[in-house]
């Protein structure tokens, strides 16, 4: 029988090692090493990962959490129409991921205002919370480190599972940004072209936003306060557009 997941999970792990994954996951590296046989070790039956645990493995390793789901099998005598909106759905909350993770990657830096933007952050997610209903309770610790509370805030807020409580947590993130001046919107002329002929639109380039990243990152380079961005950052931030594409 063939073993998808494993071969996909093989594939998406590429030269980094099983307890690097663990690491990301939380998983323990034997479970994953018995993910990617296809078995149990001792027992030799096959191994299905729960919808959990795949949500986990989709989360770090920044890919769609629909297509975990259809290599495990879970999309089993779904017709092809509702395979492909799940995996659309899915790909939806992937990318809205993205864009949160962007915004926490701004916050978590040690800013002289740091504690005002914290509490800031703090009430959006409560009003975010009672308006729509929700329970997103954000369990930190004063003794842990500022970078380890944000991925805390990061899970959590990943963890909620209806887009549109999503969508507003993610646009309460962005209204913090913008109070702090840590972000603008990237709509806005941004792209600089990397031939001759200006730039001069930048619906040229959202027209061009399903092209792969790497095909993107060749024909443009974006310029953020004077300062070209990283190849990771570049990708959050295509993550963020094709999403607000998305949305609109």
């Amino acid at each position: 029988m063939q073993n998808k997941l494993g071969e996909y999970l093989r594939e998406l792990r590429g030269n980094r090692s099983l307890r690097e994954i663990a690491e990301l996951t939380g998983l323990s590296h034997t479970y994953i090493a018995d993910v990617e046989n296809g078995y149990r070790r001792g027992t030799n039956k096959p191994i299905k990962p729960s919808p959990e645990t795949l949500r986990k493995l989709a989360r770090a390793l920044k890919v769609n959490y629909g297509e975990f789901l259809d290599k495990a099998g879970y999309l089993e005598g779904f017709t092809d129409e509702e395979k492909r909106q799940i995996i659309d759905n899915s790909q939806l909350m992937f990318n809205l991921d993205s864009a949160i993770e962007f915004f926490i990657d701004i916050f978590k830096k040690d800013y002289p205002f740091a504690d005002n933007l914290d509490r800031d952050l703090f009430v959006a997610i409560e009003n975010v919370s009672k308006k729509s209903g929700a329970k997103v309770k954000i369990k930190i610790s004063v003794t842990d480190s500022r970078e380890n509370n944000y991925k805390k805030i990061y899970d959590t807020v990943c963890s909620v599972e209806k887009v549109q409580i999503k969508v507003a947590l993610l646009e309460a993130l962005k209204e913090i940004a913008k109070k702090y001046h840590l972000w603008s919107d990237p709509k806005q002329s941004l792209f600089i072209k990397e031939n001759p002929d200006p730039f001069t639109n930048e619906k040229e380039f959202l027209s061009e936003i399903d092209l792969s990243d790497e095909e993107l990152m060749q024909r443009y380079k974006v310029m953020v306060d004077g300062r070209e961005l990283t190849e990771k950052e570049w990708k959050k931030l295509l993550a963020f557009l094709r999403m607000e594409r998305d949305l609109d």
